[in-house]
């Protein structure tokens, strides 16, 4: 199981938000195809899956705001229990 996050960059920690995703729940992704698309200083940043998965749960939806880490999403396989990773977050 993997979570997608908001970059942080240089010292300053970044803050947008969700503008489009490109995948819904329960599709299933290459390693490097971008997932979602956040505004962050007036541009939109296009965010890679690290992994071949599927997406499991959309943590933030399009028009919220995220800072620093936020979690985003969880990837992971049909079989991963993301509910337990849900409660931690």
């Amino acid at each position: 199981m993997y979570i997608i996050r908001l970059p942080q960059k240089a010292r300053f920690p970044a803050e947008g938000v969700v503008s489009d995703w490109l995948a819904s729940k329960g599709k299933k992704f290459e390693k490097g195809d971008v997932i979602v698309r956040v505004e962050v200083f007036g541009q939109v940043i296009e965010l890679e899956s690290p992994v071949s998965a599927e997406l499991l749960e959309v943590v933030t939806p399009i028009g919220a705001a995220v800072c620093g880490r936020q979690p985003l999403a969880i990837l992971g396989n049909k079989r991963d229990d993301f509910q337990s990773a849900l409660k931690e977050l």
